[in-house]
């Protein structure tokens, strides 16, 4: 009877563990001082005259159900807020793509378990953060 219980808290802490989305960074030039994320704009096309600051990269929680673009949108916030730590002041999308999994999930319903394929989605996103003059 301890074994279902634990199997189930197990799994609870493994989904929290995945389901916030990720952001990173990689620096490719020089870094200025911090910004607010509100003045950082998210553009498609790089103008004319920019300086690079490095790559930002977003990336969804693991879902079961399909992506909507209220996802698409907090992770945009993400690379404003990764490019105005960095210093920029625009983010150019580079990048924008789903991708799925199918994974093989335990569950136990209170009198009996099994597993079963779910499909999972995850939403990548990526941009150059620059300074525009």
């Amino acid at each position: 009877m301890i074994r279902p219980i634990i199997f189930i808290l197990m799994t609870a802490v493994l989904t929290a563990c995945t389901s916030a989305p990720t952001v990173e960074h990689q620096v490719t030039g020089q870094t200025r001082p911090a910004v607010s994320p509100a003045d950082v704009l998210f553009i498609q096309h790089a103008p004319e005259q920019f300086q690079e600051i490095g790559i930002v990269s977003a990336q969804s929680h693991k879902s079961s159900t399909s992506l909507d673009e209220s996802v698409t949108d907090a992770l945009i916030e993400l690379l404003k807020a990764e490019a105005a730590a960095l210093g920029a002041n625009a983010v150019v999308m580079t990048y924008l793509g789903d991708e799925s999994e199918t994974v093989r999930v335990n569950f136990y319903d209170g009198t009996q378990g099994g597993a079963r394929d779910e499909i999972r989605i995850q939403r990548h996103i990526q941009g150059l953060a620059i300074y525009v003059e």
